[in-house]
């Protein structure tokens, strides 16, 4: 009788698999349709976005939400078709119980997600800028909805949560064409001040390629201790490293051949 039973119990089972077996193709065929959608969705965003905003970052997170918005409604038609008991309701009733627990579980995810789409519409920086956050200086190379990801002036990448980057101090290096470079020269004494800065004012004037006619460079007393006075030497050149370095090799290669014709020793 138990035996009959069991058998009676499972051949149920297999029909009704049986007959779930179309709904769930559709479902799963549901699935895979909305990865291809979605993509052409985004793609058709960003297109008909093109020139309509001033920052393309803001194109980018457009595009993503309209990506996201689509699996999501896929995924919960795919639900419905492949499991017509499931229901809005049953969803809003499922998230009301689980909400505490998946909060705490992707806190993380959810903050990094947040804080990406703000970095995103406010644009305080975009992709190419150089920037520095904590011990870590690069180019951006990406601005993902979790993360950012940099290249180092070493060539290697680091991703940053964006939770950091919206949190803590960002230093955005190209966010103005120019900068002020500086550097401290100590020149022995016993030396005629104005005389050692007439020579170096003279090698910045000279028309050294890369320092800025305005702001006009400039040279400084900050400081005479017994044995030296330094000398601080101000000049602006473009605000991109791999400039300002050969920049600044230039200046302090002329500073340094006006100081030796001039005989003046440094420190």
């Amino acid at each position: 009788m138990n035996i009959d039973i069991a058998l009676t119990s499972l051949r149920a089972m297999g029909q009704q698999l049986i007959a779930a077996l179309p709904r769930v193709g559709a479902g799963a065929l549901i699935l895979v349709a909305s990865a291809f959608g979605a993509r052409q969705i985004r793609w058709v965003v960003l297109r008909g976005t093109a020139g309509r905003f001033g920052h393309e970052n803001l194109r980018i997170a457009f595009g993503r939400l309209a990506y996201s918005l689509t699996i999501a409604i896929c995924i919960l038609f795919a639900a419905t078709v492949s499991f017509p008991s499931f229901t809005i309701g049953s969803l809003i009733q499922l998230l009301g119980v689980s909400g505490v627990v998946v909060g705490f579980a992707f806190k993380d995810i959810f903050q990094n997600f947040l804080a990406g789409i703000l970095i995103l519409l406010t644009n305080p920086f975009s992709i190419d800028d150089q920037i520095e956050v904590d011990k870590y200086e690069g180019t951006v190379v990406e601005i993902q909805t979790r993360a950012t990801v940099i290249r180092t002036f070493d060539h290697r990448q680091v991703v940053i949560p964006n939770s950091d980057m919206f949190t803590k101090a960002v230093t955005v290096s190209t966010a103005y064409p120019s900068r002020r470079m500086v550097c401290d020269l100590a020149v022995k004494a016993p030396v005629d001040i104005a005389a050692a800065k007439r020579v170096i004012a003279a090698a910045l004037h000279a028309g050294i390629e890369g320092v800025k006619s305005d702001p006009t460079a400039d040279v400084l007393v900050v400081k005479m201790a017994g044995n030296c006075v330094t000398l601080p030497v101000l000049w602006w050149s473009s605000s991109r490293r791999a400039d300002y370095l050969i920049v600044q090799d230039r200046v302090l290669g002329a500073i340094g051949s006006a100081l030796q014709s001039g005989r003046f020793e440094l420190a």
